[in-house]
């Protein structure tokens, strides 16, 4: 059985609307959805922005192991974002593992909800002791009444 014997033919009509964005000597195309689709794509679920942080900061970390980036300047402009981001990003890595795991397993949140904030998280990471990172994570859960972690699959 080859892969062709599988075909899902799905049809749909869909009408964006495009709009040009020019700067910087370029001009880029911007698709947005029908205004009938706007609610379906607000009501989604989506995994909280720290779980995004959390992640990125494990690429970063990625990146400069394996060579692609040899510092922080680097980063910043591999990914188009200021010194000082990356420096944020960063610091999600002083956490401990445990926290850290938890963090990436955040259950899916409302677009729009912020269940837990950067900044939140990065007083955390100031502190030195892990012991002491993870009562002020658990406090904080309780405080923002966290669903359980999803399963990663």
């Amino acid at each position: 059985m080859g892969h062709n014997d599988k075909l899902l033919e799905v049809r749909c009509s869909l009408q964006p609307r495009v709009r040009s964005i020019k700067g910087g000597g370029a001009t880029v195309a911007v698709v947005t959805p029908p205004p009938s689709m706007a609610p379906a794509l607000m009501d989604r679920d989506r995994l909280p922005r720290i779980t995004h942080t959390m992640a990125q900061a494990l690429l970063f970390e990625d990146s400069l192991a394996g060579g692609e980036a040899t510092d922080h300047a680097d980063l910043a402009r591999l990914g188009a974002i200021s010194r000082e981001r990356v420096s944020q990003v960063m610091k999600m890595l002083w956490l401990a593992p445990d926290v850290q795991e938890e963090i990436l397993r955040l259950a899916p949140v409302r677009r729009g909800e912020y269940t837990i904030t950067i900044p939140e998280v990065a007083a955390i990471s100031d502190e030195v002791l892990w012991e002491d990172q993870r009562t002020l994570w658990s406090n904080l859960k309780l405080k923002k009444e966290l669903r359980e972690p999803t399963d990663i699959a």
